[in-house]
């Protein structure tokens, strides 16, 4: 960037807008708020299911096993980038393990370790999206990539246990954690992936486990969530 461009940068560079169409290459109906409650700072994404032209704005998975978020999302020029793995681990399995990936209805990611063991715990499920962002919901411990690319998702990711169903709260007392602890009654950092009725994405992230935040037991952020 130097003095050939056409716009002024407040560091007394240029810069060319190129394409110049007049706008910008971001999804600007995405927002992020903050809150704070439960002794715990809360991140709220609100991603619509339409942009302001009218097309459904679907979030992509991907896997990298060597770029940071940042790095991430400056290599790829994002809007939004969200560093969401969960890894499983179960009594018979010795290391942790990273479930199906799916991005754009390519198999990121295939494990066979996870339905072999046996013993994931029921409530660990995948989340998939189809092209007209339907959300399904599939059992870990019995589902295979060819089985949801089959259901016509064509993003998938995992999730530890489900909080709310329809406006309402689940039950959390039969909630397993293999690896020890517990996910729903002890007080974690977490993040939610949740849909609203108009199909909007909302995801929440509350931090946790520092002098600052304290974190949030599963009942807690169903409290929030219906809030």
């Amino acid at each position: 960037i130097d003095e050939t461009g056409d716009i002024a940068l407040t560091n007394g560079l240029y810069a060319t807008l190129v394409p110049d169409f007049g706008g910008n290459n971001y999804i600007d109906e995405i927002t992020l708020t903050t809150d704070r409650a439960y002794d715990s700072d809360f991140y709220i994404l609100n991603i619509p299911l339409n942009d302001s032209d009218g097309n459904i704005i679907n979030p992509s998975v991907n896997y990298s096993a060597t770029l940071s978020p940042l790095g991430y999302a400056q290599e790829n020029n994002t809007t939004l980038t969200i560093n969401a793995s969960c890894t499983v681990k179960t009594p018979t399995l010795t290391n942790y393990t990273m479930p199906i990936l799916i991005g754009d209805g390519v198999i990121l990611h295939d494990t066979t370790e996870l339905i072999n063991a046996g013993d994931v715990a029921d409530n660990y499920t995948y989340l998939g999206l189809t092209a007209d962002r339907t959300v399904k919901e599939f059992k870990m411990n019995n589902t295979t990539a060819e089985m949801m690319l089959g259901a016509g998702c064509i993003q998938v990711f995992n999730a530890y246990f489900k909080l709310l169903e329809h406006g309402a709260k689940v039950d959390l007392s039969n909630v397993e954690t293999p690896a020890g602890g517990s996910l729903a009654v002890d007080r974690h950092p977490r993040q939610v992936f949740a849909t609203k009725y108009d199909g909007t994405i909302v995801i929440i992230t509350n931090d946790g486990r520092d002098g600052h935040n304290l974190g949030t037991t599963g009942e807690e952020m169903q409290d929030y969530l219906i809030s």
